[in-house]
């Protein structure tokens, strides 16, 4: 009998043993202890065996150093995390931890920036999803629609911190991306609704006009619609006001809200 080996992927070694009833094969791991948790872990998620699962995956991350495996081990680890309910601020560390260790990795530092986000904005930690979502942008390798979703998150925050300066720029940036216009649109709407809270009526109506001119639809239509005949009615514009409010009885998510706004204006106008 023959022994060849035969390399199959890096740290695995495979030994063919040739015989005359053919051949069979055996591996051996040069981690084969960190490799048969990492697989423990896997049967252990797929019974939906969370705690013991985190358990095997928190000891394979100690022991291992391979860095493809080790992603792996820590997307598994938050799957367990998330199953077992444990809270925000226990994601948040082990994220926090992801970052430092992938640091040089853009790809899978994108990804964990913004679960770093995501996570930021549910304990209401806005600094630190700030922080994030501004990384998170600034990243060489996103494409057009992710960095978009990243202005608009930012500015989301930046506007519920009253940084209206910051959310503006965020939306302004937004709004450069080189995307087709009606792909952006909803970055203007945005930009809108912040100076609608910083009452400035002027820019609103000439935002909503120029979403309205690319003949949006649904809900964002609706909301369109209702934002510019709130803005005109702050004009004095009531007649063109009540227009756009009627019109937005068709798509606005909340037609109550549309009819009572109505109803005043009517009175007001009588």
């Amino acid at each position: 009998m023959t022994v060849l080996p035969v390399i199959v992927r890096a740290g695995v070694f495979c030994f063919v043993l040739l015989s005359g009833a053919g051949f069979l094969c055996a591996c051996r791991n040069g981690d084969t202890a960190a490799t048969d948790e990492l697989f423990a872990a896997r049967t252990a998620l797929t019974r939906q065996e969370w705690m013991h699962a985190e358990r095997l995956i928190e000891h394979y991350l100690r022991d291992s150093q391979d860095e493809n495996t080790r992603w792996e081990a820590w997307q598994y680890l938050l799957t367990a995390m998330n199953a077992n309910g444990l809270s925000q601020k226990a994601l948040l560390q082990v994220l926090e931890t992801m970052l430092v260790e992938f640091a040089d990795d853009e790809t899978r530092k994108a990804v964990i920036l913004y679960r770093i986000g995501e996570c930021s904005e549910k304990m209401q930690h806005f600094g630190r999803a700030v922080e994030s979502w501004k990384s998170y942008v600034e990243l060489a390798n996103l494409n057009n629609e992710q960095r978009m979703e990243g202005y608009r998150r930012l500015a989301a925050i930046e506007l519920r911190l009253r940084q209206f300066d910051a959310g503006e720029r965020a939306l302004l940036q937004c709004i450069s991306i080189p995307l087709p216009f009606h792909d952006k649109i909803v970055c203007m709407f945005d930009l809108a609704d912040q100076y609608m809270a910083r009452e400035q009526w002027k820019n609103v109506v000439d935002l909503c006009s120029q979403i309205l001119e690319s003949k949006p639809e649904g809900t964002l239509l609706g909301m369109t619609e209702y934002m510019l005949a709130d803005a005109l009615e702050q004009q004095g514009k009531k007649k063109e006001s009540l227009l756009f409010f009627e019109r937005a009885l068709k798509n606005y998510p909340n037609v109550s809200v549309v009819e009572k706004r109505i109803a005043l204006l009517r009175k007001k106008t009588k």
